[in-house]
């Protein structure tokens, strides 16, 4: 499971943020109305982190959840549901089997009365002491990726950013590719 903490804490060191990286280690305290040092650059890491795992769910890497429901008149109200509903990925009915369904802005309409589905939703924001809903370790270094591309895009140094966007992007890829089972044989060459 990933931590946000360590994450934002691994984002930290990569920018050279020190006193980010400390506050994240507890090494730093605030003093009265005075913030500790580095709280402010971790707060800010910390909202490219929101950002980083909403795009990463919402474009490249899904995150699916199951959840018993029921439907009245045929509909099943998506904004009822526990997490902040996305897309439904399937609905099974009662006995397990696969169910009909269609999808409307905020309900999905169905024959069946009750059932599981599964559908892939928004993370909700975090603080440093929560998980990621996120738990594979190689999602890390892409997290990692981009909070710096953003980190640099708001400081308007471009080149910087883009270097940290691609290899965020090319993280993704992997991720979503190796999650999909669709690894590569090994070739080769003569």
């Amino acid at each position: 499971m990933m931590k946000v903490k360590d994450i934002v804490r691994e984002a930290a060191s990569a920018l050279g943020l020190t006193d980010a990286v400390d506050y994240c280690d507890g090494k730093n305290a605030a003093s009265g109305d005075t913030p500790a040092a580095g709280e402010e650059d971790a707060k800010e890491l910390l909202k490219f982190f929101h950002r980083v795992e909403t795009d990463t769910a919402v474009n490249y890497v899904p995150l699916i959840f199951e959840e018993a429901v029921e439907s009245r008149n045929g509909k099943i109200d998506t904004s009822a549901l526990s997490k902040k509903f996305l897309r439904a990925t399937y609905l099974r009915d009662k006995n397990g089997l696969r169910a009909q369904y269609k999808t409307y802005p905020g309900y999905l309409l169905t024959a069946e009365k009750s059932g599981v589905l599964g559908y892939a939703y928004y993370p909700a924001e975090k603080t440093l002491s929560d998980d990621a809903d996120f738990s594979a370790d190689e999602l890390e270094k892409a997290f990692v990726a981009g909070i710096a591309a953003e980190y640099y895009l708001k400081k308007q140094l471009f080149e910087e950013a883009d270097v940290y966007a691609r290899e965020y992007k090319a993280a993704l890829s992997l991720a979503r590719r190796t999650q999909s089972g669709k690894n590569f044989k090994a070739r080769r060459w003569r």
